[in-house]
């Protein structure tokens, strides 16, 4: 039996693994388990739980229930509690929940006397009756924090001009009174106020005085920041922070209360963080914030801790969050694939697309960078390089600040990875050649960005450059099979056919699954009219990779020109069904002249117009 508690905080990514592929795609269900869920939400409200259901009906929904009167009857008398009027009283007080219940005992047992003449006062003045208003307003502080400490109830307490010495009790400060409640308990290091009563005493205090309220998340968002501050510096440069989980750690909290505290520039610092923790990888420091207040339910209408505008933000958000590369980087944007592995619709997608990019000149540094990159993999092709220029100059003014502090590899990975991978993909060849050179020039030796040099030169036409890039990839890491394969295409292309056989055989033997350089042999050696050589290396290829369609195109050109008209046919076919351009090039490829006039052949290269 595998329990999972409190399932309103499991993140989304958790959630969409469980029901997709535990349960979706594997046997687990026909074996002898139960998956026991327990949490606030209806998970059959969910797309993807409800198409689980629907194909399987494998869920067995148990709402929680209240205990009846007889019921709360019986369970008072287990603690000495038989006057009809106080156990009616205490009924129609707790409505039978058994968390209120459960407190009403625990007071008991602990010989306070609660009076329940006023059978309709709400639960929340139970819990604060017996309380001072001091020590109201310190519980209230301490249930605005998702987690606390000494050092937190002091700056909170000093904040609210609250004495932390003997506010709450005269015998000890305010941090030794909480610890003493039944309502907290502690989380490893850190003390939390329960879930029920924290929901309790947030929602009185924003009730009766919002402005304070979001004064006091305004300056827990402050006490992080400085705690931030204090791990690694400002002026650090971004990878001394987003490496580093002590910095991580407090601007993550940071955020959280910040988002209610109404302040102006929310949205643009959790952005610009979404952002930059993009670059570093580091998603998770984003999606905890953002799973925190879905698992508290501020994203929800009631109670309304959070104001319209950030949930809404928070809400269309949440895709870009919790699946960052697919909504964001992606090329191209797989909305059907999206939608199959993650429940998100093109909808959700666009919305989190539209708060995440349609004003990228708000940002700074890098995020403003990762917004320009971000744009030009979402935007319309003609104005794919006006953003890539965009990102390329605020690549540069970064590279002007990042230099003073050292920080190469950020600056490499800005240009290799990033801006130089972007500009290749969108076939701005001489561009990436610029960023490649730019990365070489803080790292001559980057072997990485000599073959993707090499690659570029190479679409461009440039064997002999090419050539010279692989090369010098080589001598830094001689067991690049990928260079030594790619030197051989451009061997090929300038005739030297010899010469690119003889680096797929060396790319073969340190790597001899590589499919490509298996296929790419067999061309050369089917130029030189090896035929029979080069079948052999086409199904080589295949055995590794049997979808690899030039290979079955080119094997059928092997057999054209042998004048093997059932074979060439055969595999000319396997290749147009795995992928139909092979319908438009047989029809001009002379390899094909000896069964042109088949009528085999001229029924498989005809096109619907």
């Amino acid at each position: 039996m595998l329990v999972l508690d409190t399932y309103e905080k499991v993140s989304p990514i958790i959630d969409t693994w469980l029901w997709r592929t535990l349960l979706g795609n594997t046997d687990v269900m026909q074996q002898p388990v139960w998956l026991v869920i327990a949490g606030r939400h209806n998970i059959r409200q969910e797309i993807g739980w409800s198409t689980l259901h629907q194909d399987t009906n494998c869920i067995h929904e148990c709402t929680f229930k209240r205990f009846n009167p007889e019921q709360t009857k019986d369970y008072l008398a287990q603690i000495d509690i038989s006057n009809e009027a106080d156990i009616r009283n205490i009924y129609q007080v707790t409505k039978g929940l058994p968390y209120y219940l459960n407190w009403v005992r625990s007071q008991f047992e602990k010989g306070l006397t609660l009076n329940f003449a006023e059978g309709q006062q709400e639960i929340e003045q139970l819990l604060v009756k017996w309380m001072t208003p001091a020590q109201r307003q310190v519980a209230q502080l301490a249930a605005c924090c998702r987690q606390f400490d000494r050092a937190l109830i002091r700056s909170l307490t000093d904040f609210c001009e609250l004495d932390f010495a003997t506010a709450a009790d005269d015998t000890r400060n305010c941090f030794g009174w909480l610890t003493a409640q039944s309502f907290v308990e502690p989380v490893g290091h850190r003390w939390r106020v329960d879930d029920v009563a924290r929901e309790v005493f947030r929602q009185g205090l924003r009730q009766v005085n919002r402005e304070q309220f979001e004064q006091i998340y305004g300056q827990l968002a402050d006490y992080y920041q400085h705690r931030a501050g204090s791990e690694v510096s400002p002026q650090a440069s971004l990878p001394e922070r987003y490496e580093n989980p002590d910095w991580r750690e407090p601007y993550a909290e940071h955020l959280y209360y910040l988002s209610f505290s109404r302040r102006p520039d929310f949205q643009t610092q959790f952005l610009s963080h979404l952002l930059e923790a993009r670059f570093f990888r580091v998603d998770q420091s984003i999606q905890e914030i953002l799973q925190a207040l879905l698992a508290e339910g501020a994203l929800a209408d009631q109670p309304a801790y959070l104001s319209h505008a950030t949930r809404r933000f928070l809400q269309e958000i949440a895709p870009a969050v919790f699946y960052g590369w697919a909504v964001l980087e992606e090329v191209p944007l797989d909305y059907a694939y999206n939608q199959d592995s993650y429940g998100l619709t093109k909808a959700a997608t666009d919305k989190a697309l539209q708060q995440c990019l349609s004003h990228p000149e708000q940002f700074e540094g890098l995020a403003k960078f990762m917004a320009f990159l971000c744009k030009a993999k979402r935007c319309a092709q003609m104005q794919q390089q006006g953003w890539l220029l965009k990102a390329q100059a605020q690549a540069q003014a970064l590279e002007k600040l990042e230099c003073k502090i050292k920080s190469s590899d950020f600056l490499i990975d800005l240009y290799l990875w990033k801006l130089g991978d972007a500009f290749y993909s969108s076939n701005f060849y001489e561009e990436a050649i610029a960023c490649y050179d730019a990365a070489l020039a803080i790292k001559p030796d980057k072997h990485e960005a000599l073959y993707n040099k090499g690659n570029s030169l190479d679409d461009l036409g440039r064997r002999e450059e090419a050539i010279a890039c692989y090369d010098a990839a080589l001598a830094i890491k001689p067991d690049k099979h990928e260079a030594l394969s790619n030197k051989g295409v451009s061997l090929d292309d300038l005739g030297r056919r010899e010469e690119a056989i003889a680096c797929y055989d060396a790319a073969l033997a340190i790597k001899p699954d590589d499919h490509t350089a298996l296929s790419n042999k067999g061309v050369s050696l089917d130029d030189l009219g090896r035929r029979e050589e080069a079948i052999a290396c086409y199904d080589a290829a295949l055995s590794i990779k049997p979808d690899k369609h030039e290979a079955l195109y080119n094997k059928a050109c092997c057999y054209s020109l042998q004048g093997d008209t059932d074979n060439a046919l055969r595999f000319l076919q396997d290749a147009i069904a795995l992928d139909a351009k092979y319908q438009n090039m047989a029809q001009t490829d002379t390899d094909f002249d000896a069964i042109r006039q088949d009528p085999r052949f001229q029924n498989l290269i005809k096109t619907v117009s």
